[in-house]
């Protein structure tokens, strides 16, 4: 018999909100943190104490000896082993020519895509011998780069340390026209995708303005397009962005942004991480974007207090939706189990300016995201049908396409591009809806064909493959969509070709297949036009699965890989290594002799971290935060406590019509990385 829950005896004096958020209560009614961020300040009733036979300190000396025997047993238990430091994966991505792999690829974990990527392989070799492969045929008229790059850019490691004095030696100046050259650029291809920044704020005289102001030089650096780089600036674009990306991360560390609960320290943080959210999400992503959502909630910003002035609490719920969007894009890489933050009370921004269309589409789409991973879960617990999950669905699209879509106008760059945008985001929305079969219960669904039902569904996400794909170019390719390209492989990665390419190698015949190799072409590079479009569509596949293998080889994965000569018992001895070196691609026994280069922060465990900054506002006390650390101010008297700029890099003088001549600030020194 299980053993009955223990009632709790200690009186709880806190009120709900501070418990939530694990602050320090006033123990007033209403408290001083409700008061202040104007929320319900409710405490818990009190019940009357009554002992019963299970509180009661008299028990049994039979239970008491086994409570005993038992502890005594547990205490000299044998310890579990301490995991080598090699166990830990190494924090990496694989990239094939458009296409990005990191944890999870489309929603199927990438162990799982492969071992149905290798059934499909040897059951389209079994039904056709002409598959297998050849290299007079099989040849890709442009190179696939299959390649592994730690991600080093974001300082995991320093996010976490107490502010360094930052060294003076290689500096490099911005000079006034560079400045209004970036700010310029900031406002035309980023603030539509970012509205978290005006001008006002950047001629702020507080200190903290200087982290916002590199972060925007860094976001716009990182939005130019490469011959404008070195035109406007005589530097390459990556030498540049590296650089200002530098002397943004300094500037946040030296303002002890950890610590400080300004709005416009947050703004600074979401602006420099905007860029570095685009194409290859990893865990680290995942673990510092919970922080930044962790420490938001601790400074009591995710709800507008009642008293905020307009301005400023429009500005917070952007905010606030801003960080939705970088949770909702690193659950995508990690998966939605215990990251994914939902917030379905949260109201959506006021609309105050054109440039504002694209973000306001993009919140009214994610929430729907949000909404299909909820009923996903749902699915899979058996709690929900597939069928009625598509059917509200369809409605939800259909109200957003109706509210937010229809009225665009495709004359207007931007609007055209915020139609795009949300036409690419419901498609997905309907594509996470028909993949929905995916998340039942193994036992009742068998490899890929299954029963009818997933089937049906399968078959129902190709259309909306096929556009994700094709508005995916659009976004790339589209001259009048130029300035905000750069930020295309923010909305997908070009995923979608997978289900596509699984059911081309099943079925050449299915309708548009045409159509997805065109795509194809542009996601993986030409292939040999000599080849049938099933060759076509296998020799993809085959170079992604193999690819894959050497993937989850070097990062360590945990989940079995088929072995090198169970996969070559497919093929004709060795020709398809030398097909595949032709392509540009290393096979997986020549790239596993490749040792990575190991990222700074390689033997840190990623799990239990984010599982401690994911445990609040809900779960137990994360170290990260305590009473002392948010309470203590950011600043000394005199500004920063370990200024990186000297004085005179902030002046008054607004923006004007005489900007450039009189800018607000002098030459902002930013540091130079050292030399190899």
């Amino acid at each position: 018999m299980d053993t009955p829950k223990q009632q709790r005896n200690r009186k709880i004096n806190t009120c709900m909100e501070c418990r939530r958020l694990k602050r320090k209560c006033s123990r007033t009614y209403p408290c001083n943190h409700c008061q202040q961020t104007s929320r319900d300040c409710v405490f818990p009733p009190i019940y009357p104490f009554t002992p019963t036979a299970r509180s009661s300190h008299s028990q049994s000396p039979a239970a008491t000896a086994s409570t005993a025997g038992s502890t005594a047993s547990s205490n000299h238990a044998p310890l579990p082993p301490v995991q080598d430091s090699t166990s830990a994966w190494p924090d990496m991505c694989l990239r094939m020519g458009r296409m990005s792999f990191t944890e999870r690829i489309g929603g199927l974990h990438r162990a799982k895509a492969l071992e149905e990527m290798e059934k499909i392989l040897a059951e389209a070799y079994s039904r056709d011998l002409d598959l297998q492969p050849n290299p007079e045929v099989d040849q890709f008229s442009g190179t696939v780069a299959a390649w592994f790059k730690p991600h080093d850019l974001l300082p995991l490691g320093r996010l976490f340390s107490p502010p360094t004095k930052a060294s003076s030696k290689d500096l490099i100046t911005l000079s006034h026209e560079h400045q209004r050259l970036l700010i310029d650029r900031f406002f035309l291809a980023v603030y539509p995708v970012c509205p978290l920044v005006t001008e006002e704020d950047l001629y702020d005289t507080r200190p903290l303005v200087v982290p916002l102001r590199l972060a925007v030089f860094y976001a716009a650096a990182a939005s130019l397009p490469l011959l404008d780089s070195q035109r406007l600036f005589g530097s390459p674009k990556l030498t540049l962005v590296r650089r200002l990306h530098d002397a943004a991360t300094e500037a946040l560390l030296q303002a002890d942004s950890i610590n400080c609960n300004e709005v416009i320290i947050f703004q600074a943080l979401l602006v420099y991480l905007t860029p570095q959210f685009l194409g290859e999400i990893s865990r680290s992503h995942s673990v510092y974007i919970s922080a930044v959502i962790r420490h938001f909630q601790l400074a009591g910003l995710d709800k507008p207090a009642e008293r905020d002035p307009e301005t400023k609490r429009n500005l917070k719920l952007h905010l606030w939706h801003h960080l939705l969007f970088l949770n909702i894009r690193a659950t995508e890489a990690v998966g939605p189990s215990g990251s994914l933050l939902d917030d379905t009370t949260a109201e959506l921004p006021v609309m105050r300016s054109p440039d504002d269309i694209v973000s306001i589409v993009r919140y009214e789409c994610y929430r729907l995201h949000r909404w299909v991973f909820r009923e996903r879960d749902r699915v899979a617990a058996g709690n929900l049908a597939v069928e009625r999950l598509a059917e509200e669905g369809e409605k939800r699209i259909h109200d957003i396409r109706t509210r937010c879509l229809d009225h665009l106008d495709h004359r207007v760059p931007l609007q055209k591009y915020a139609h795009l945008v949300g036409t690419l985001m419901l498609a997905r929305a309907k594509s996470m809806i028909s993949q929905g079969a995916l998340a039942r219960k193994p036992q009742e669904v068998e490899g890929w064909d299954g029963n009818k039902t997933v089937r049906d569904m399968r078959g129902e996400a190709i259309g909306p493959e096929l556009d994700i794909v094709e508005i995916g170019i659009l976004l790339d390719t589209d001259p009048d969509l130029a300035p905000w390209s750069w930020y295309a492989s923010a909305y997908h990665q070009y995923h979608s070709v997978m289900i596509p390419l699984i059911q081309i190698c099943q079925n050449p015949d299915i309708h548009n297949a045409e159509r997805f190799l065109a795509a194809m072409d542009h996601v993986f590079g030409p292939l040999s036009p000599l080849s049938s479009i099933q060759r076509r569509a296998t020799t993809l596949l085959r170079a992604i699965s193999d690819n894959m293998v050497s993937f989850l080889a070097m990062t360590r994965s945990n989940t079995p890989i088929p072995s090198l000569s169970d996969r070559l018992e497919l093929r004709e001895e060795d020709s398809y290594g030398a097909d595949m070196m032709e392509f540009g691609i290393t096979p997986e026994w020549e790239t596993l002799t490749v040792a990575p280069r190991a990222p700074q922060y390689e033997q840190l465990s990623f799990d239990p971290l984010l599982e401690v900054l994911l445990s609040g506002p809900d779960g137990r006390d994360s170290w990260l935060y305590d009473e002392n650390a948010v309470s203590q101010p950011p600043f000394h008297e005199n500004g920063m406590s370990q200024p990186l700029y000297h004085e005179n890099s902030m002046s008054e003088t607004p923006y004007g019509e005489n900007a450039i001549s009189q800018p607000p600030y002098d030459e902002i020194a930013v540091s130079q990385p050292p030399q190899a």
